[in-house]
Parts: C-alpha cells; structure tokens; sequence
C-alpha cells in the first residue's frame, strides 16, 4: 500500500515514524522508497509504526517541507469509514477496534495550502479527529501492531480499491449546505428547557433520563442518538421538538460540525418514515422495547454495576495499601500540595517527579516504593526555568553526565535518559472537553505513575469556592486516576491573608472545604518568617540571592495514620548554578497565639458551606481550635451579625 501511494506522489523524502515502548518518537527519512520499505521490515517489531503520506522537499517531516499530494488524509476515530457513503475513502484500514483511518485517492495531484483546506473541510464533514488535517499527520500502517492497547491488535486493512475523486467536484460536496432537511422543509430551533417541559409527560422515562444526562457513555453515542429520534416522534413529538431536544444533549454526535443539521434532520425524517410504516422490531441496537417497568433494567446499556463479594474484594491483589514515595504520598491517590506563593511548592514536587522517575531517595533520604514515569502538566514556569531546577535536583542525586580524562582521551558519560513527559505552557485547562480527551490520550501513551498539575488556579475557570464549579473536575480527575491507575497531584495556593495562622493548611486553601474534602494524600507547606528562625539564613550582600527559605511541612493521609510536621531548610543556588539542598529537621512549635479575625474568617466560611447544623465539636476539630476559643469567637461573631443587621 505504501509503495503505491508514495510512487504517485513527487520524488522527494519518504518518512516513516517509529514510537517505541518507551514513548519515544523518532523520525526516519528516505531518499528512496525502497530503503524505507527495507527498514519498516526490519523494525516491524520495535514498536508503533506510522508513516506520512506525502513526499517531503527536504529531510525534515515539517510543513514548509512538504510537497503536492494525490491523497487526503483522515484519523476518523470510532466514525466507519463504511458509513461515510459518497464520502467513502478510496484506502480504508482499522487501526484498533473500533477505529479506523483512511485515504481519498484524488485525480491529480493538489498543492500543500488546497490540500490542507481540503482535509480540514473533510475531517468537519465525516466527523474525523479535528487534529487529523495537518499536513505532516502520521498514520498507522496495516499489517503492523498497535501496542496502545494490553491486547495488541493487529492494524487491519479492510479495502484499497475505491474510487478516485474530482478535485473539483470534491470541493463543492464539501462546502457548507443551507439549513433544510431532506424534505425541504425548514425546521425552526425551539428553547430546549420549554420543549423539555412541555413535551415531558408524552416521553418516555427512560428517554428523559437520557435528554438530561451529564455526560455521554463511550461508543454508545450512536445507538442512543438513534434511540431517541425514534422514541420521541413514537411519542408524538414534531421534528423541531425532536430536533431541539436531541441537537442540545450530550449525545449528539455532530454537534460542531458543519453539517450538524442535515445530519441530524436526515435521521429524524428516517424515524418518521418509520413510523408511517408501522415498523414493530426494535429501532436501536442493544436496546429492547421501553417500557415503564423494565427501563431500569435496561439502563443497564449505559451503565453498568460490578457487585464483589467479601472474598472477592479480600483477595484482589489489585487493591492494596502501601506509598508511592514513603511517608509523603500513598499509593496511586490523589490530593493536593498547597502554600503561600514563594514555598518551593513547585522546586519540592519537582524533586519527587524525578525521585518516582529515577527510584532515587525523594530529598535523599526518603525511599521510593513505587517508581515509573511521571507527567508534569503545569501553565507558570517558563521552560527555562523548569530546566534550571531539574539540573539542581538532578545534580544533587547524580543524574547529571560527567567528563573525565583517560589516558590521552576525554569519556564521556551522558545524563540518564528519565521517563519525565512534560506539558509545559500550553494553557491545559480543566473546563475544555477538547483539553481533557488530549490529556486522556496522553496518559494512554505515557502510562505515567504519577501526574502532576501545576498550578490549578491556572487550569481553573470556574470559582474553587464554589463546589458546584468545583465537583465536576473533582469527579473527572477520579475517573482518570482510576482509568489510568496512577496518582494525580494538583499544586494550589492559600488563601491571602492566612500566613501565620494556627488553623489546619487543609482549611488554610482556597476553596478549602471541598478541596480539603478531596485529598487522599496532601502536603501545606509554610514559609517561616526570619525572626522565628534560629540561625538567618539569608545574605548580608545586597545584591546576593539566597533562593532559601525555611519551611514547615504538614502532611496529611486518609489512609496511612497521622505523621509529624516537619522542618525543612531549602538552599537552591542562582539561575545555571547547580547547587540545591534540603536539610530535614525536627519540627518546632512555633509561638504565639492564633490570628483570631483569621479564624473568625474560616468559621463563617464553614458554616455558609455546611447545610443544616454544625456542631461546636465540629468547628473545632475542622480548624484545630479550643471548643472554649471558638465559643468565644463564635460570640463575637454573632455580637458583630446582630449590628450589622446580618
């Protein structure tokens, strides 16, 4: 298959891409399609192979490189390239079950920004990956292995012998069509909340069930979409009725395509006609008949619910306690590492990324019980200072190359190579579906053990008080720590104004109560003030930086017990230096009394949150006072409430 598309196209450099085990990706350009073809069967067995349809000017796979084309191109995802009609690639193969990919042979060779406009207008209409019309995109080859998978499916090839396709002609199919259905009628867009309400009581349980669903179930898009069009119009609701319910659910497949309306006119005019001709067997694939008494049964389609006995769950190997790093963070949880700005937050969990990544002692001292790759996600430090304090980190336990001199002779011993992935300064965010479904396919690449945030107010569009915002992502990042089975840090900040405060750091975050709720594993970290320090560490010059602090360190673990507070003194040398130390010490008690409009602060913030009563016990043992203090405070509350008319 590859010889014949690359001998239709001009002469060039032919580049075929491996992605090994590891993760990495390499390159390999060829003068000739022979050697090429030579290699791939070489390497067939080394990992993920991928090739580039088009030639290339120059031994580069870039987009300045690449040359004219006789083919488009699409990643089509779970779209079947046999559904796609008038539309059906020329060379179809399935990349892993359930996925497909494919080319659309052109009759003469199109130059690189029509050939670009002409994958990104077809990816729009079939419904492909909207990343899978750039011009250097790579693609599975056929007959090779897909590792993504435990399973290790074979890339099958399903036809190559479709037909060839007009530029032309191609290019008016593919532009946008006026907003009628297959009947020619227009059909007007209702408000989705009046036609839910009006229509409710003629439709199904079940189908309500489905129009106000959150989230959509995986591969099940399809058989519901159709589901619904026929049930609702069985129901006796118009074509905009339906047309204005299924348009705004979660399981409308076309939703931003450019012919999201045609599409989904054309399949409620299908379940019309079949209604007009009384068709009794089932409308939908995997789903029986409704009715009243069976749908929950049958919602069994979309969700399902595993039941374990107690020698089942007493004897999963699977399931068992123990740390990732010991006495700072469990096993495959999720939490938070928090503080006020400037406490070498990012420095100390960049320090056990590499500790998991390298199985080095986290600060040298602290083993790692759980090692393997790490991906750093974060949207603050510039890359060159990420790179500065990996080199002080990675000095400090010898991971760093080296240079001597033998004999006559320089050897030189290069940096071990670690299984570190960084996302770095790429605006990853939270509430973008698109962003979320990148990183998922990310993690599937990387099986990483550990995935770090950093930071989440950066990540975050909504408001970290309010657990409406909140609770969506909260459940999102739990979902993708069970799939990918790995633990999840966010790194987050205190609230302003709490520096020096006696109350918990788990109640000192923004967003506290629910965040605090969250957490499995957690670190709040303190910077102290110099006149509570016993030695100053900070220069006499005035113009030499310290990059010290000295720090305290609260640990917190809903599984693994209580753990002491520690003290922590963190030297980090000046930008290229490689000098960085972390001296462990004793915790101690800091003096003074508590920050009592602080904590006044906090109570109000725990009662507003808390629905129903909350117990003086309660307020104690959340904020870490005296039941007699927060008596006291408690009283001047209500004092200062009462004059101000509250």
């Amino acid at each position: 298959m590859i010889d014949k598309i690359w001998k239709e196209q001009p002469p060039g450099f032919y580049c075929l891409a491996l992605k090994s085990p590891s993760g990495k990706w390499q390159d390999k350009l060829f003068e000739d399609i022979g050697s090429a073809l030579a290699w791939l069967k070489d390497n067939r067995d080394s990992g993920d192979l991928y090739f580039c349809t088009t030639s290339l000017s120059d031994k580069r796979r870039v987009k300045g490189c690449v040359q004219s084309s006789r083919y488009l191109w699409q990643d089509l995802d779970e779209v079947n390239p046999e559904d796609l009609g008038s539309l059906k690639p020329t060379i179809a193969w399935q990349s892993s079950p359930g996925r497909f990919q494919g080319l659309w042979r052109l009759d003469s060779l199109c130059e690189p920004s029509r050939l670009e406009a002409l994958n990104k207008a077809l990816a729009e209409k079939v419904g492909a990956d909207q990343g899978s019309w750039i011009l250097t995109k790579v693609l599975r080859i056929p007959g090779t292995v897909n590792h993504k998978y435990p399973a290790k499916p074979k890339v099958k090839m399903l036809w190559e012998d479709g037909k060839t396709y007009n530029i032309g002609r191609l290019e008016d199919k593919l532009k946008p069509r006026s907003r009628e259905n297959t009947e020619g009628a227009t059909v007007q867009e209702l408000d989705f909340k009046e036609v839910y309400a009006r229509c409710r009581d003629k439709m199904p349980r079940k189908a309500r069930r489905l129009l106000t669903a959150d989230t959509a179930t995986q591969g099940k898009r399809s058989d519901v979409l159709w589901y619904l069009e026929h049930e609702l119009i069985k129901a006796g609701l118009k074509p905009s009725e339906v047309y204005t319910l299924v348009k705004h659910s979660v399981w409308n497949k076309f939703k931003g395509r450019s012919d999201e309306h045609e599409r989904l006119m054309s399949e409620i005019n299908k379940a019309v006609a079949d209604k007009k001709e009384q068709k009794k067997e089932d409308v939908a694939i995997s789903f029986e008949p409704e009715s009243e008494e069976s749908s929950e049964a049958e919602e069994s389609h979309l969700f399902s619910m595993t039941l374990q006995n107690d020698l089942e769950l007493m004897t999963d190997v699977y399931q068992y306690p123990g740390w990732t790093v010991e006495g700072f963070w469990t096993r495959k949880s999720h939490g938070i590492i928090a503080g006020e700005p400037k406490s070498f937050k990012s420095t100390l969990v960049l320090d056990m990324a590499v500790s998991v990544a390298s199985g080095k002692n986290f600060l040298g001292e602290f083993p790692v019980v759980d090692t393997g790759p790490v991906l750093i996600v974060q949207n603050e430090n510039a890359p060159w200072i990420m790179k500065d304090r990996l080199i002080k980190i990675r000095s400090n336990r010898g991971l760093i190359g080296e240079i001597s001199k033998v004999g006559g002779l320089y050897e030189v011993k290069f940096p071990v190579q670690l299984p570190l992935y960084y996302i770095n300064q790429q605006g990853f965010n939270f509430n973008e579906p698109y962003h979320r479904k990148l990183l998922d396919k990310v993690m599937s690449s990387v099986n990483p053990r550990m995935v770090i945030f950093d930071p989440l107010y950066l990540m975050f569009d909504g408001d970290v008080n309010q657990s409406k915002d909140l609770n969506p992502i909260l459940s999102w990042l739990l979902n993708l720590k069970d799939k990918h089975s790995c633990s999840l840090v966010l790194i987050h900040h205190w609230k302003k104004g709490t520096a020096g405060t006696k109350i918990r750091g788990g109640q000192r975050m923004l967003g506290s109560t629910t965040l605090h709720g969250w957490v499995e594993s957690a670190w709040y970290l303190d910077v102290k003030k110099s006149d509570e320090l016993e030695e100053e560490i900070f220069s006499d010059e005035l113009n030499s930086p310290s990059g010290s602090a000295t720090l305290t360190l609260e640990r917190e673990f809903r599984g693994a017990g209580t753990y002491p507070k520690l003290d922590m003194v963190v030297k980090m040398g000046d930008f290229g230096s490689v000098d960085y130390s972390v001296e462990i010490k004793k915790h101690k008690k800091e003096r003074g009394g508590i920050n009592e409009e602080e904590v006044k602060k906090s109570i109000k913030e725990l009662l507003d949150l808390r629905d129903g009563h909350v117990t003086m016990r309660e307020i104690s043992k959340e904020l870490g006072i005296s039941r007699k203090v927060a008596s006291k405070l408690l009283k001047e509350l209500h004092g200062t409430s009462e004059k101000e008319g509250e």
